[in-house]
């Protein structure tokens, strides 16, 4: 299995202490649940101590449909080997409380669009990457420590860095042989895509210049109209916007969220949480963070 690397670090590594902080936050969230059956969710991937209570609010409010899910689909942000479109692993995650098992039908209808080579090039990136483990700790709480399958998927590029024309040529023969893949390996489930994304990364921290609160202002505005994106469910809409007038806020969530979107197929959104959060001393770099409940 893949074990919790950031346990003992961004987190506690005891389960019981693991469980007294997530549920605090819990507690102290404004959402509350909402039992309408659902789709999916995006969720923050950012450090708990910065980003605790706007995870708490989008999992709070996502709880009736993560209890009742059979089968969860993970797309996270690959940080380190983002020229790998889709990079995939058979190991199981393991959590403080246990271990989460790899749905291994999914994984294989998977490999059978990729092929074995493409699949697993990068699987070693998962060993590392931080987007999957801080969001299936979230999930295995939720479930109170209980194994249930998930699948989980580290994304990075769909597209290429050209454009023409002003088309933005999205490797879309693959996507939608992903999309039908995971529709026919999981025909029959009750199955939650959990986006593991975060929004702008702006500043010095990631050679910008340094923000004021105009400037963070206008990176506020900028996130809220992504949400108004998100919500609509409009995948073509949101992946144009991202790559034409939102690509300098370095939006680290864009590709995980464009395919869950394809995947999740007509879907409107529910904006949960938001928060800007500091990614230097002098409060001039952040990480925007909030999340969304599809239905």
């Amino acid at each position: 299995f893949r074990p919790p690397v950031s346990a003992g670090h961004s987190y506690p590594a005891d389960p019981a202490e693991l469980h007294h902080l997530l549920q605090n936050y819990l507690e102290a969230a404004g959402t509350e649940p909402d039992p309408t059956p659902g789709k999916g969710l995006l969720s923050p991937h950012i450090d708990y101590p910065r980003g605790g209570e706007v995870y708490a609010q989008v999992w709070k409010r996502a709880a009736d449909m993560v209890k009742t899910a059979d089968l969860f689909i993970v797309l996270g942000t690959d940080h380190h080997g983002g020229h790998n479109p889709i990079t995939l692993t058979r190991q199981n995650y393991a959590t403080p409380y246990g271990l989460l098992p790899t749905e291994q039908t999914v994984v294989d209808a998977l490999v059978e669009v990729l092929g074995e080579e493409n699949a697993f090039a990068g699987e070693l990136y998962h060993r590392n990457e931080h987007s999957l483990e801080l969001v299936l700790t979230w999930l295995h709480h939720l479930r109170g420590g209980e194994p249930v399958p998930v699948v989980p998927i580290l994304v990075g590029w769909l597209t290429t860095p050209q454009r023409t024309n002003g088309n933005l040529p999205i490797n879309e023969p693959l996507v939608q042989s992903l999309v039908d893949a995971v529709h026919r390996a999981t025909a029959g489930r009750n199955v939650c895509y959990i986006i593991s994304g975060d929004l702008a990364h702006v500043g010095p921290a990631f050679s910008g210049k340094p923000l004021d609160d105009p400037a963070k202002a206008l990176i506020r505005l900028a996130d809220d109209d992504l949400f108004r994106i998100l919500a609509t469910g409009d995948s073509r809409t949101f992946i144009t916007k991202l790559l034409t007038d939102y690509e300098p806020n370095n939006v680290c969530g864009t590709f995980p969220a464009y395919l869950a979107l394809r995947m999740m197929g007509d879907v409107k959104g529910e904006q949960v949480g938001y928060a800007q959060c500091p990614a230097d001393e002098q409060g001039t770099s952040i990480v925007s963070v909030g999340g969304v409940v599809f239905r």
